[in-house]
């Protein structure tokens, strides 16, 4: 058996059903559920690939996600007048322990890329290991 054994990413679809809260003029505000989806615009090489590496027992992936905000959208349009949100484009760069049936705990940090909600501060995110 191969000590490596890469593998290509083709489809990813979870939903936060709490969302998450953010602050909008100076108001606390629920997303409502959030829809992440694999980003299939992400063609770099790299994306949406990762490694099994049986000699470490360790997985390592590079998730490219987009987060559906057509609910936090809808929220804004009736506070004001709002165009439409664009998705939250992000990075998720994943590693855990490789289970006898060869799956791994989709946990780690996600670079998000810069998005007009959130301002020039940017958001920091990551995915927690589950349960």
């Amino acid at each position: 058996m191969q000590a490596t054994v890469p593998f290509g990413i083709t489809k990813m679809d979870a939903t936060i059903p709490e969302g998450i809260d953010f602050v909008w003029n100076g108001c606390t505000i629920n997303s409502g559920p959030l829809r992440v989806q694999l980003d299939n615009q992400a063609c770099a090489e790299g994306d949406n690939r990762g490694e099994l590496d049986y000699e470490t027992n360790m997985a390592r992936a590079r998730f490219n996600v987009r987060i559906d905000l057509s609910g936090v959208a809808k929220l804004l349009a009736r506070a004001a007048q709002c165009k439409p949100i664009e998705p939250i484009r992000a990075v998720l760069h994943s590693k855990g322990i490789i289970t006898q049936d060869h799956n791994f705990g989709l946990s780690g940090p996600m670079k998000v890329q810069p998005h007009p909600l959130f301002g020039s501060e940017g958001v920091l995110a990551a995915v927690l290991p589950g349960r």
